[in-house]
């Protein structure tokens, strides 16, 4: 009998759950991080001003986040009614996978359409991220939160990174795989990552199980959007924690979205950025695993504080390096911090639920995280237009955008220190 209240945390249930971050971190890495930007920016918007390329490259990111924002609590709450939360995630990642594919058959000159598929891709990655989250409370204990939830993310970057190093000897070396140009290599990079996004969703798909749990006795009552949120958000302590959440997770999302296209506008090479990139990716893997044993022995909020630090390093030593090594030193940096932090956030806000609530707060979490990525990219996109029409060159336009960044990690880590200093206790 497989008693998740009994039995090891490592099992063929945990590690299959965590496969699906194996399977969505492919297109997180080789193309919303990576090659994506790189193609928008030398092919789909060829000719165009670098400040206004950022712009709307930003905004196709927020008008994903803004779909998402508002799907993302309905999702949640249908799948705690429906108890089917594998089916919609499946629903899901086959449209991130398909949207991410047809990326491929896109040409020069058409951003437009690039940025339709790009949109329809991310809204899959988003939407299912609901439904994956969702399931977290269903295959391990709560004392195994951070551990479980590290370690989806830590296969992450080993899935993603995989792929992507494979990917980047093709960027890098097309003739090499018989391709004729860098365009067309990163073309075939797209049509790999919706291969390889549907493959690793088979053992989630297979081998995870929903347990059925009994809900409060008002999760049987109907309700609404709104009185969701006025639940979650009566106890202080969580009200804060998610404003802190909305805030720095803001800043992660931009720096991941927008850090390609900064090195391209202040002159580094592609190359360059795309092995900053596989820097992230593998050390990436054993810091997230150290973050969940820090967060064991010190304590969860601790360890996402520690994350918050580093990224306020991160944001300050970017905006004025000058240097290939300052930006492979700041990559190593991400690569320590990023997957801790949202595998850190993950794990304490599933510590909060309620059973029978996990799609329904898990719903609002990820609408708080998509709203969150609106504000970031068009802040730097703003930033860079404005700066831009005020004389300064577009390099410099670039580094004044990325310091604004820095306004949502600070504000983040005094939320999250509020949130800490409440004595409510969360809602049932």
């Amino acid at each position: 009998m497989n008693n998740p209240e009994s039995s090891s945390a490592i099992n063929k249930k945990t590690v299959s759950w965590a496969f699906y971050d194996v399977a969505n971190s492919a297109f997180a890495t080789s193309v919303m991080a990576g090659f994506f930007p790189i193609l928008f920016k030398n092919y789909w918007s060829s000719g165009m001003d670098p400040s206004w390329t950022t712009a709307r490259l930003a905004l196709a990111h927020s008008i994903a986040s803004i779909i998402i924002a508002g799907l993302a609590p309905v999702l949640g709450r249908l799948s705690d009614q429906l108890t089917n939360k594998k089916k919609w995630l499946a629903i899901c990642a086959s449209m991130g996978s398909v949207m991410t594919g047809a990326l491929a058959f896109i040409q020069s000159g058409q951003w437009v359409w690039a940025v339709i598929c790009f949109i329809l891709a991310a809204i899959g990655f988003s939407a299912g991220n609901v439904f994956y989250d969702a399931l977290l409370p269903h295959i391990c204990t709560r004392k195994q939160l951070n551990q479980i939830s590290s370690l989806g993310y830590a296969l992450g970057y080993l899935g993603g990174g995989a792929l992507f190093s494979i990917h980047v000897f093709m960027v890098m070396s097309p003739s090499s795989f018989g391709l004729a140009s860098q365009a067309i290599a990163i073309k075939t990079c797209f049509i790999t990552v919706a291969i390889w996004w549907g493959l690793f969703s088979i053992p989630l798909m297979v081998f995870t199980k929903e347990r059925t749990l009994k809900p409060p006795k008002k999760a049987s009552e109907k309700g609404t959007l709104i009185a969701s949120i006025v639940t979650i958000f009566k106890s202080k302590r969580i009200g804060y924690f998610l404003l802190a959440y909305w805030l720095y997770i803001d800043g992660v999302h931009t720096v991941i979205r927008m850090a390609i296209d900064y090195g391209l506008s202040i002159g580094f090479q592609t190359h360059d950025l795309i092995i900053a990139l596989c820097l992230i990716q593998w050390i990436g893997l054993p810091a997230t695993l150290l973050f969940g044993k820090i967060a064991t022995h010190f304590r969860t909020i601790n360890g996402i504080f520690l994350g918050l630090s580093v990224y306020i390093i991160i944001t300050i030593w970017g905006t004025f390096m000058s240097t290939k090594w300052e930006f492979y030193g700041i990559a190593i940096l991400i690569g320590c911090a990023q997957g801790g932090i949202q595998a850190l956030s993950r794990s304490y806000f599933a510590s909060l639920i309620p059973q029978g609530k996990e799609g329904e707060w898990f719903g609002v979490y990820n609408m708080i995280g998509r709203y969150a990525v609106i504000f970031g990219p068009l802040l730097v996109g703003s930033v860079a237009l404005c700066s831009r029409s005020l004389g300064y060159t577009a390099m410099m336009s670039a580094r004044i955008s990325i310091i604004s960044i820095l306004i949502f990690f600070i504000s983040g880590a005094a939320c999250l220190y509020a949130s800490q200093n409440s004595r409510s206790k969360p809602p049932h």
